[in-house]
């Protein structure tokens, strides 16, 4: 018997949840390898500043021997999206899909090769069924990690948006699914033995799902952690136009059509709202819609981080969403916020006190806690001091606890039933459901 668990974990790119997996699971001595499109060990190779620029976002803290990389397909559409942003074509050939089956096919197959070292595959949305297929052969667990609500909640309320919203329907490249895509979706979750969610938004729209009625899934809620760095905010203007921010891709799943509404309703001109982000539609599709809006484009983390100090109040109200970084991050630095329960983030907000949570499809509930803010700019300031506080509440250690902890759990009861001894489980540090 292996004294520590095996676990391989597959995701295309690596965002700031799978690090933290990573990061939970390398430190316990248990990753068995990081099945990825494009990465590179933080073993110096990269030491021309230039360089590291170039790569830092594909840089990951482990050895080398980890890293199991399938990188043609993501290099291919890299170079497309670089030279032709909106090329149809290029859009067929050089797809996101594409890059997270090859993935999932190496993950399979990396299964295949390593399986009596491994007990876990931890894998995510859309580049989980083939391993998850290959596990169930050969009697390994499948945790499934959903970073995002279930597709056939997400359908449900994309497909209600188009018709509040039909000239957004564009900005919503979910609603274009395949049926073939939606179909792996549900293989996924069928197969899966648990499910790892960020948010009870999630979990709830898992417990919604037929596989999950008829096949009781269990779930586990933990949320993602909140960046650490101090930051003061008694340097924020208390007059002076309140600037209103909105982060993240400029699309009616994340609520961009209801906030433009709110703006529109609220015609003041004291307040000012910048949209960072990356159009879906060309740039004059959403200036057509609201002229007054101030755009900026994607930048790197730290820059953000650094417009988000310029801002007094985050609005994120998002329709479709799992826990949106964005609010956590934004809270970090001090900025009280506008959210609705669909971002996954409401229960770090207290209302009056370090923001507000709105119903979704609510332009004009949006106006009004504008109006209000706009209004009590020392108020305001007050309650961009009580966010900051509430960040701390949610950490990035937290996370990794659970993670750690419930693998470990699942692990461990999996080889007490192997041996015929009765399983205790626990359930970790996280929420079951």
């Amino acid at each position: 018997m292996k004294a520590n668990p095996g676990i391989l974990v597959a995701h295309p790119t690596g965002n700031q949840n799978v690090r933290n997996v990573l990061r939970a699971l390398q430190s316990a001595n248990c990753l068995n390898a990081f099945v990825t499109g494009l990465a590179f060990a933080d073993e110096g190779q990269a030491s021309i500043a230039w360089l590291k620029r170039a790569v830092e976002a594909r840089i990951y803290s482990l050895p080398k021997e980890k890293l199991k990389t399938v990188p043609a397909r993501e290099i291919l559409r890299i170079f497309a999206s670089r030279i032709a942003p909106r090329n149809r074509m290029f859009d067929k050939v050089f797809t996101s899909d594409a890059v997270y089956r090859s993935v999932d096919f190496a993950a399979s197959r990396a299964l295949q090769r390593d399986a009596n070292r491994i007990d876990a595959i931890y894998a995510y949305e859309d580049c989980a069924a083939q391993g998850f297929q290959m596990a169930h052969k050969l009697g390994i667990q499948c945790i499934y990690d959903l970073p995002i609500a279930y597709w056939e909640t997400a359908q449900k309320l994309y497909q209600e948006e188009s018709e509040r919203w039909p000239d957004w329907v564009p900005t919503m490249p979910g609603l274009r699914d395949q049926k073939e895509k939606l179909d792996r979706k549900s293989v996924e979750l069928e197969l899966a033995d648990v499910v790892i969610c960020p948010s009870e938004f999630v979990a709830n729209s898992i417990a919604s799902s037929a596989i999950a009625r008829r096949l009781q899934k269990k779930t586990v809620v933990i949320p993602f952690g909140s960046p650490s760095e101090a930051v003061s905010v008694a340097d924020r203007p208390s007059r002076g136009p309140l600037n209103v921010l909105f982060v993240g891709s400029m699309t009616q799943r994340k609520g961009l059509a209801d906030l433009f509404q709110a703006v529109r309703i609220l015609g003041r001109s004291d307040v000012r709202l910048t949209v960072m982000g990356a159009p879906i539609s060309a740039l004059n599709f959403y200036r057509e819609r609201l002229p007054s809006l101030i755009h900026e484009p994607p930048r790197s983390h730290r820059e953000v981080l650094a417009l988000m100090d310029k801002a007094d109040v985050l609005v994120l109200p998002s329709i479709v969403e799992g826990r949106a970084l964005v609010v956590q991050e934004a809270m970090s630095r001090g900025l009280p916020v506008i959210v609705t329960p669909n971002t996954g983030a409401s229960d770090l907000v207290r209302e009056g006190v370090n923001g507000f949570v709105i119903p979704i499809r609510s332009p004009e509930m949006i106006a009004d806690r504008l109006a209000w803010m706009a209004d009590h700019r020392d108020l305001v300031l007050e309650m961009g001091r009580h966010s900051r506080e509430s960040s701390d509440k949610a950490s990035w250690a937290e996370y990794r606890e659970g993670i750690e902890t419930l693998v470990n759990s699942l692990v461990l009861v999996d080889r007490k039933m192997r041996n015929g001894q009765s399983p205790t489980p626990s359930a970790g540090s996280g929420k079951v459901r």
